[in-house]
């Protein structure tokens, strides 16, 4: 008689490491899994985090606009409109500014405001919005530059960008030191006067920067001699002519006539 065999049945746990062992996982789960294990937001996470970073932005403007702090919250302000230009970031930030008497910037801010959320404004807000647009109106101008493109305007000091600019830049009322500079160019230096609600144009002509020099070059008694520059006859004398920028060697000669080379920068 064959002896009887008996085999155990194993029941496969599934707190057994292993990927066989795991449970099966939709790809979204992988997915989800492979995120989380590296660290990366999931874009619903991310966008709370945006979320809350631009709330605590505006708490911050907030604060220091009850405090009349207005460095402090414009730079809230201008972090929370970086992060979303939400007709509370914009406003605030406006309202900052126009506080701390930034009137160019106010304006721009305020424009910036009526341009993007004019349909959520209650009547009475749009309406002391546009007042102080008016007010700021009179308290500043826009200045047009005409110059080379990709030339650098600056305006009392301040880079304001490459020209030609996506919009004319405004200004308080009253005098600015203007200066266009570009490589290969003499930079140009000039002034605009700014007028209430009204644009200023300055012309900005850049001259090339030469890399030659003119040389004369003429012989005391009037003697007929040639010029030599660098070994090279350049003609009879006088002469004058365009050289490259640098040292240069210069004798004359004529019929038993000779002069030692002289240096010229």
């Amino acid at each position: 008689m064959k002896p009887a065999t008996f085999e155990p049945r194993v029941k496969r746990s599934e707190n057994v490491v292993g990927w066989a062992s795991t449970p099966r996982l939709g790809w979204r789960a992988r997915v989800a899994i492979a995120a989380f294990a590296l660290g990366v937001l999931a874009p619903g996470q991310a966008l709370a985090q945006a979320t809350k970073e631009t709330m605590a932005a505006l708490a911050a403007g907030d604060k220091a606009t009850r405090a009349k702090d207005w460095p402090a919250a414009i730079t809230a302000y201008s972090a929370a409109k970086a992060a979303d230009p939400s007709l509370a970031a914009l406003d605030g930030l406006a309202n900052a500014l126009y506080s701390k008497g930034d009137a160019a910037a106010a304006y721009d801010a305020y424009e910036a405001l009526i341009r993007a959320h004019v349909t959520k404004l209650p009547k009475d807000h749009r309406a002391k919005v546009e007042a102080r647009l008016k007010e700021l109106g009179q308290k500043t101008g826009t200045l047009t530059v005409e110059a080379e493109a990709g030339a650098e305007l600056l305006v009392d000091g301040a880079s304001l960008g490459t020209l030609p600019l996506a919009r004319a830049p405004r200004l308080a009322v009253g005098e600015h030191k203007v200066e266009v500079r570009k490589s290969g160019f003499s930079p140009f230096t000039g002034t605009a006067q700014i007028a209430p609600n009204t644009g200023a144009t300055v012309v900005a002509k850049l001259v090339a920067i030469s890399e030659k020099g003119t040389l004369k070059v003429h012989e005391a008694e009037g003697k007929a001699v040639h010029v030599f520059v660098d070994g090279i006859d350049m003609g009879a004398a006088p002469w004058e002519g365009e050289v490259a920028a640098g040292p240069h060697e210069v004798s004359v000669r004529g019929e038993r006539l000779k002069s030692p080379p002289e240096k010229v920068q």
